[in-house]
C-alpha cells in the first residue's frame, strides 16, 4: 500500500549478501519479513529498486564475488517473484551503484560502474 516502504536485500552485519523481502508500515512503525513464493533473486547489494503498479522491480547488483545484470519482478499482491528476460539483442552489462527509474512503459538505467574503476558516467538506457 501506499504506507508501506518495501525493501529488497543488502548487507547484513556479518557482510553476507541478503535476498530478503521486508516492508515497514508508516502508520504502525512495524516492519514485517514477507514469505516469497517460488524462485527468487539471488543475495545481493548495491542494486537499485523501483516500484510500478503494483510491483517492484529490481536489476543487477553485486554479491561478493560478482557483479549481476537480472531483472526481476517482485508482485506485491502474491509476493512471487518472477524473473524478466529482456527482449535487448544484447543484455545490459552488469553494474552496480546506478539509478534506476521507471517513466511510462520503461524503466530507465543510468549510470553505475563495472567495476570500481570503470564509472557509467554518461550510459542512459531505456
Amino acid at each position: 500500500s501506499s504506507s508501506e516502504v518495501i525493501i529488497f536485500g543488502g548487507i547484513a552485519e556479518d557482510d553476507r549478501d541478503l535476498n530478503d523481502v521486508l516492508s515497514f508500515s508508516v502508520r504502525t512503525r512495524q516492519w514485517t519479513q514477507h514469505e516469497c513464493a517460488g524462485a527468487s533473486p539471488s543475495p545481493r547489494a548495491s542494486h537499485a529498486a523501483c516500484h510500478v503498479a503494483e510491483c517492484m522491480y529490481i536489476f543487477g547488483g553485486s554479491t561478493t564475488v560478482a557483479l549481476l545484470n537480472d531483472l526481476w519482478e517482485y508482485a506485491l499482491d502474491t509476493h512471487a517473484w518472477t524473473q524478466i528476460v529482456t527482449t535487448m539483442r544484447s543484455a545490459l552489462s552488469p553494474r552496480y551503484d546506478y539509478s534506476l527509474i521507471p517513466h511510462g512503459n520503461w524503466l530507465v538505467v543510468f549510470g553505475g560502474y563495472s567495476d570500481a574503476t570503470d564509472p557509467f558516467d554518461s550510459a542512459l538506457h531505456c
